[in-house]
């Protein structure tokens, strides 16, 4: 919070407060200040709440929010306080914003999708809080977690899986917080996040890239039907890259023979398997999996990444996104906000690709997975480090003032910064990981 209020045209005056110099108190408390505008002619009396946290603003000219139905054009603005020696960038352009997510329509409190563009409607990249220069972003509601850290959190976790081993090229999404306004009106604390595409993963023009929606694994049938109709989408499959298809077969064929090769197929030929896959990715999947209790991404909400070497030749790895349901929450279609926490922390969360190549030839997978699980535990993935992370984001959303906001605009659905239970569910699990593992891959 850096240099002084001005305002134009205006004589701008304010009350003596003691919040004046009491910054950060102001901030974390959302202290309001009362100050007047004034000129010859009139004056506007004022309420100003100082936030720490940066702020996206939409505003599409209807005055309204943005129908759950429509795709609409309008301007964004993201003010990003944090750049460092009390500087500040504000990205201004164009942007078509719509909702998005099937569970997101069912809540008060919507995600979004923005694609930056021009005047002339054309895509304009820009790097926003400090993440990749892009045009595709998302807008994360955070709605169905009482505490708002636990997306960002298994996002920053992922972010070190993939960082421990850059070969194997499967960055995830990126997340930063910001509060929203849409049309002058305050909708809370949101995540801005990173898109997942060609690029972030290094593929080419060849490579293909799935994003799987679904928990049902299409039939040969249903991609046989895809190509004659030359869909771009098999049932909850969608190709994300590439944009232009040719071949239809050639394209959806690494994901049609990838489902019945792992999730069909009872027979598995583990030397031909284990030709279509990179066992680190699997492994670095199966420990993030669990270690984020991530209960909605076995197979659903995955990215599939086929890298196509040759004509019927390719490697698959996966990518995990969309983490809201982590960390011991669940879906539960019954609740208001569709989740609840499951405190029994010994649940199994996890894709069968691994384990099925387990089953076949564990002595090839078992040790080498558990070797690689003993080393990101005396690093990046010790418990402290974990639990570390998530008092850091509690803490982040309470100085800036963001979680008390988020608390009294959605009353609805309470808001705690109470996570002592979330801690000592993860700890136990940890715990309990470390068991499971050495006997998952020694038997």
């Amino acid at each position: 919070w850096e240099g002084e209020l001005s305002a134009k045209d205006f004589i701008l005056c304010t009350t003596r407060d003691a919040y004046w110099q009491r910054k950060q108190e102001a901030i974390r408390e959302g202290h309001v200040f009362w100050i007047w505008l004034v000129d010859s002619e009139c004056y506007y009396r004022c309420k100003l709440v100082v936030s720490g946290t940066p702020f996206v603003s939409i505003d599409t000219g209807t005055g309204e929010r943005i129908p759950d139905s429509e795709e609409l054009q309008g301007t964004i603005r993201v003010f990003d306080p944090g750049v460092g020696d009390g500087r500040y960038e504000i990205h201004q352009s164009y942007a078509a914003c719509r909702v998005k997510g099937n569970t997101s329509r069912k809540l008060d409190k919507k995600s979004y999708s923005l694609k930056l563009q021009d005047s002339r409607g054309q895509k304009v990249d820009a790097p926003l809080l400090g993440m990749r220069s892009d045009n595709s972003w998302k807008l994360n509601a955070l709605y169905t977690d009482e505490t708002r850290i636990r997306e960002k959190t298994a996002a920053q976790i992922w972010e070190m899986f993939s960082g421990a081993d850059k070969e194997l090229k499967q960055d995830g999404p990126r997340l930063e917080y910001v509060e929203l306004v849409v049309n002058n009106e305050y909708l809370g604390l949101y995540c801005l996040v990173e898109p997942v595409d060609e690029e972030k993963l290094g593929l080419d023009r060849n490579d293909v890239l799935y994003k799987v929606i679904s928990w049902t694994v299409p039939t040969s049938e249903a991609f046989a039907t895809a190509v004659a109709e030359e869909n771009s989408t098999v049932e909850g499959i969608r190709i994300s890259h590439p944009g232009e298809i040719v071949d239809y077969g050639a394209v959806l064929y690494p994901m049609l023979d990838f489902n019945e090769r792992f999730y069909i197929n009872p027979e598995l030929d583990y030397e031909e398997a284990l030709s279509t896959v990179r066992v680190g990715n699997l492994s670095d999947v199966f420990m993030f999996l669990m270690v984020a209790s991530a209960s909605d991404n076995h197979y659903k909400n995955l990215y599939f990444a086929a890298e196509v070497r040759a004509e019927g030749e390719y490697v698959m790895k996966q990518i995990p996104w969309d983490l809201d349901f982590t960390f011991g929450n669940i879906y539960d279609g019954e609740s208001g906000n569709l989740a609840r926490f499951e405190k029994d922390y010994r649940y199994v969360y996890a894709d069968s690709v691994l384990p099925r190549l387990k089953f076949a030839r564990f002595e090839e997978i078992g040790p080498p997975f558990l070797e690689r699980w003993n080393q990101y535990r005396t690093g990046f993935l010790n418990t402290e480090s974990i639990l570390g992370l998530l008092r850091e984001n509690r803490d982040y959303l309470v100085e800036t003032g963001a979680m008390r906001r988020e608390s009294e605009r959605w009353a609805e659905c309470p808001v705690t910064s109470d996570i002592t239970e979330l801690l000592e569910y993860q700890e136990n699990r940890m715990e309990w990981l470390d068991a499971y593992f050495t006997e998952w891959a020694t038997q």
